[in-house]
This record gives C-alpha cells, structure tokens and sequence, in this order.
C-alpha cells in the first residue's frame, strides 16, 4: 500500500512538472519549479543553475526578500560554477547539506538521462524535516526532463548558439553585453569586463590539418572556455577563431584577470584533433567598463584592442586594455588614410642608394628605396609604412609605382654613366605571390624601354622559406622576362643553402649585420668569405648592403668582396642629387 506522503509528493510533482512545462522557455520553467518548491517545502529562498553548452546561469526565487543579500554573498562562496554543480552531486546522496554563512543550504542534483541538468540550492535558517527534503527531491526528477527540453530564453530569437561550439553567437552575446554595460551606468561601484580570446596560428591548422580537424579544434576549444566559468558567466564565438567572455557586477577585478590566466592555462593542454596530438594557444585581451563607459561595441573594441596588443607581443599572453592603446590605433588608423592618399596620389618619393665597385669605386648601379615624406609627421621609415600598405591592400600600387619611378630614373641617371647602369627593386612578400605581378612588372618594362637584364628584382629569404616552391614558380616567371634576381640579406635565414639550388638566383646581398661585425674579433670575416667563395662557384654577384667604415670596406675587398652599398660611400638620394652628382663626376670616371 503506497503511503500517503507518497501520493502527496507524486501529486505535487505532476502538478508541478505539468505547470513547468506550459513555460515557453527553460528560464520561466525554473522559476515555475523554484516558487513550488518554496511554497510546498517552506524554504526561504532557492536558486537554479541551469547549465547548457554555452552559459551557466543562476535563477532566483526568495520568499523573504531581505536576505537577499545575505544569500547571493553565500551562493558565492563557491568560486567555480564547477564546484557548485559537481560537487558530489553524481554520488549516491539525492542531496548534499552545506553550512552557509546566511544558514543551511541543500543541493539538489537536475538530471535528464546521464546528462546533469542544472542543480537546484535551497536555504534555510533550521534543520528541515526529511520529509520536506524528499518533497524537493521529487519536484526536481519531475521537472528536470522538462528544463532538458525546453529551450534558453534568447533561443526564442535568432543567432543564439553558435552552430559549430555550441557556445553562444554573436547576436545573443552582443545582447546580453549592451544590457550589462547599461546596467553597469546605471550601479556605481561595480563593472562589466570583457575577455576576448584570439587563437594563436589557427591558420596552420587549417592548412595542415584541413577544415573538418580545424572545426574539431574550435569545438574543443569552446568546450574548454566553458569548463572555467562561474554562474551567470556567458562565452561566445565571436568570430572565426575569436572567442568572448563576458563578466558582469564585477567587483574584483582580480577574479577576471585570475579567470583569463585559467582560460589559458586550460588551452595550453594538447588537444587531440584528426588522430594528431595539437597545441593551441591565444591571445587575450582584457578590458573593464563602468559608468563612464559608452556603447556596448566600445568595450568590446577595447579588448579587441588589447588582444591584438597581446598576438603582437608574441604567442600566448595577455594584454589589459589601456586608453593608450586606443590612441596609438587610431593614430595608426589616420596614418593609413594618410598612406592611401599618397600612394593613390603618387607622393611616395624614390630615392637611389649607390652600388660602387671595391675595385675601382665606379658606381655600377642603385638601389631604388620608397621614401614617404608626410605633410605633418615629416619621413615615415619604410618598416612603419611597407607593413601598413600591405595590411591595406595597396602593396600593388606602391610597388608599380616605385618601379615606375625607378625606371624612369635609370633613364635619366644612365645619360650622365659611360657604362651601363643596374636598378635594383625591392618586392615584398605581398607583392611575390600577386598573381598580378609578372604582369604589372611586364607592363611597366615595356612603357619604360629600358634594357630588363639592367633591372634586378629583390626579395629577402625570410619571405621564402614558408612557400619556397611557390616563390620559385614566381621568380621564374620573371626571370622569363629577362630580369635578373637579388636575394636581399643572404645568410639570416633559416635555409640559406638549402634553397639555392631551387630559386633562379643571379645576385646575393650579404647582410648589414654581417658587415657591421667585421673588426670585432668574432666569426663575421669567415661567414663573408665563405659566402663569396660559394658566390664565385655558383657564378653569382655579390654584394655587401650596410658599409660604414673604410675599414669594413677594406676588409670586404680583402675577403673577395667587388661591390657594396653603404652611408660610407653615399645615402639614399632623391634623384635631382643623384643626377647632380653623376654630372658632376669625370667623364671618365664614374665614382663615388
């Protein structure tokens, strides 16, 4: 015979599971489930923690409202929303007994199958009796298929989970961000912080790996962020392969920064993708907002920001957003502007760094270098504005008109020469794997009439080693026009000898740092003459960039060296000082 207390409990879980599951969403049924389990078991207050594959988030119901306080400050004495949902609740115990600073709290385990639901925190001041503890366990088996099925409360709208994690989308997330930051106006004393993680080299395995093993990767990834948060913490896929956590009412910021050191202690385990053991790591970015703070989209530029400051620094670290930052990116962003006017406009100028021979110190040829003098900040150095015009896409365009200009000049300058003249154009690695290229650099040969086998085409062997086979494709292709290929700073790569034998190679440059080392009583002077032997019986020019001294040129000469470049014998001029000088030489002697 089934006794009464029995019949009671089953009746109150019908009803209870019945009235959850008219709830649209998993959010309403929660609170369905917490108001019938204060009203029928007398506790003071509960909370749920629902749990799904992208946020944890607690739902409150208190019947005496003035120990709020007390009881958000005891729920959070479990730092890790972890410990609060698996701590003994797949044991035997259907409930765990805590002692609280604001009383007594029991946690109920919410099930569905094997999967954990959520769990469910009752509080009270004095020991319940058991029969009231089972009441609660009932409530919690009826309702816990329901909570299972029903969907989040953004679900409702589109973009709320991202289909390959499972964490949350961007919409959601932005969402959820924009109620934080204006909440977080409105509450002096605490904030709303933001952690954007930007995958370190993902790129690779894509490429090695192949798309599917790159998704495998991400999953993983998105299951481990979610691992490290506590209760009300939403992650999410921002981008690609760009995550975001959001963090609200903060008031420690040490909690977020102590979240985005586990955060990344958690990626840098192994992974284990496509049958391959693989390592990934990220960079992150943390910023804070408080009342002064402006949109939703600002804060999360700001970790962006910050995040970006991180990669640059190296792989795996982390950044705290500081105002600087700000000012130096948009600085940066006027400078672009700046640049896209003057290449559009033409206003890089063209200055010629002479080649001269050790020999007889006649000046063989120049080396054409893209100046950009700007109205306001005077000369950009070329490692400031090379990388920026290849960012923005205007690679192409500076580097047609910088061998325009230089073809133009050897016109000019070869007036004022008895013998021949070279010019020597620098390519970077953007402009190498244009398939534009050939065809540009064709076009201005052509326009220009001058002689292709007097213009050399220079590239560095830091740009070649990662494509090696597709660099030489290209270089071929240009040597089909009868132009002649520079390997600019020889000997600092990682694979100098290795891939001579692969690349149409005509002239090697040895490097400035090589050059500045001569005198100094280390290995420099062995290192250039066994790169000019090795010139000689490969029967390549050699050339030495970087001479300073007399005395290095000396010793140049000394180890087999017949041509440099250097402030010793002249800087980059623009071409009116150029063609000054050649006219003002001997006609019979063309030096420096």
């Amino acid at each position: 015979m089934i006794a009464p207390e029995e019949v009671i409990r089953s009746a109150l879980a019908e009803r209870a599971s019945r009235l959850a599951d008219e709830a649209p969403t998993a959010d309403e049924a929660a609170r369905v489930l917490l108001a019938q389990v204060c009203a029928e078991a007398g506790w003071d207050a509960a909370r749920l923690e629902l749990r799904n594959e992208f946020e944890r988030r607690p739902v409150w119901h208190v019947r005496r409202r003035r120990r709020l306080p007390s009881l958000r400050a005891a729920a959070e004495e479990r730092r890790h929303a972890a410990t609060f949902l698996d701590e003994g609740l797949r044991g035997e115990s259907p409930w765990l007994r805590r002692q609280r600073q604001a009383g007594l709290s029991f946690l109920f385990p919410l099930t569905a199958g094997s999967r954990l639901v959520g769990a469910l925190e009752t509080f009270a001041q004095v020991e319940p009796a058991e029969g009231l503890l089972e009441l609660t366990r009932a409530l919690c088996e009826a309702c816990s298929p329901v909570l299972a099925r029903k969907p989040a409360a953004a679900s409702l709208s589109w973009g709320v989970a991202d289909p390959l994690t499972g964490l949350a989308a961007r919409p959601l997330f932005m969402q959820r961000l924009a109620t934080a930051v204006e909440r977080a106006r409105r509450s002096p004393g605490t904030a709303v912080a933001l952690i954007v993680l930007a995958l370190d080299r993902f790129k690779l395995v894509n490429d090695g790996l192949g798309h599917q093993a790159g998704d495998e990767l991400l999953r993983g990834i998105g299951r481990r962020i979610a691992e490290q948060l506590r209760p009300g913490t939403l992650a999410a896929r921002l981008d690609g392969d760009e995550f975001g956590v959001l963090l609200e009412r903060v008031h420690d910021p040490g909690l977020v920064l102590r979240l985005s050191e586990r955060l990344q202690r958690a990626l840098d385990q192994p992974f284990r993708v496509a049958g391959e053991e693989v390592y990934a790591s990220a960079s992150l970015g943390v910023a804070f907002g408080g009342q002064d703070l402006g949109r939703a989209e600002d804060l999360l530029r700001d970790a962006d920001i910050a995040a970006q400051r991180a990669k640059g620094e190296g792989v795996g670290r982390r950044a705290l957003f500081e105002s600087s930052m700000r000012t130096r990116l948009v600085a940066q962003l006027a400078l672009d502007s700046d640049l896209r006017r003057a290449v559009e406009g033409g206003q890089i100028e063209v200055h010629y760094q002479p080649v001269v021979s050790l020999v007889s110190g006649a000046i063989g040829g120049f080396e054409a270098l893209a100046r950009w003098r700007h109205p306001e900040l005077g000369f950009i150095p070329p490692a400031r504005f090379i990388p920026a015009a290849e960012q923005a896409g205007l690679i192409g365009k500076l580097g047609n008109h910088v061998l325009r200009e230089a073809c133009a000049g050897m016109r000019l300058l070869q007036m004022s020469a008895r013998e021949p003249l070279s010019m020597s154009v620098n390519l970077s690695a953007a402009q190498v794997f244009d398939p534009a290229l050939v065809g540009d650099v064709a076009g201005v040969l052509d326009a220009s009439g001058i002689d292709p086998s007097r213009m050399r085409l220079e590239v560095t062997e830091s740009m070649l080693v990662d494509r090696i086979e597709a660099a030489a494709v290209v270089l071929q292709r240009l040597r089909g026009l009868n132009v002649r290929i520079c390997i600019d700073d020889f000997g600092t790569g990682y694979s100098s000898l290795s891939y001579l034998h692969l690349l149409p190679v005509d002239i090697l440059k040895v490097d400035r740092s090589f050059v500045a080392a001569l005198g100094q009583g280390g290995k420099a002077e062995g290192i250039i003459a066994a790169v000019a032997a090795l010139a000689s019986n490969l029967g390549l020019e050699l050339i030495a960039e970087g001479v300073e001294t007399e005395e290095q040129a000396a010793a140049l000469r000394r180890l087999g060296v017949t041509q440099a470049q250097g402030w010793h014998f002249a800087k980059a001029m623009d071409l009116q000082h150029c063609a000054a000088r050649m006219a003002a030489m001997s006609p019979a002697r063309r030096s420096v």
